[in-house]
């Protein structure tokens, strides 16, 4: 499991690098952040630990990762 950046905690945002490998099927959405930078969000049903809900990563301009993220199902 892959360690919170800021944290080094593993959490929802700690999900199996594995993962990464499938976010190519996942729905993409472009969003601009509060900077006015367009970036990717891609978005994958799945289940992380037993718990229902999607897997989404934010890529930036220059295709690098900058959030990955698992969001329980509420």
């Amino acid at each position: 499991m892959k360690p919170n950046l800021k944290t080094g905690y593993t959490d929802f945002h700690g999900f199996l690098e594995i993962v990464d490998n499938y976010a190519g099927l996942g729905s993409r959405q472009y969003i601009t952040g509060r900077d006015n930078i367009e970036r990717i969000k891609i978005s994958l049903d799945g289940a992380y630990r037993g718990i229902e809900g999607n897997f989404e990563w934010l890529i930036e301009p220059d295709m690098s990762i900058n959030h990955r993220l698992f969001v329980p199902n509420p």
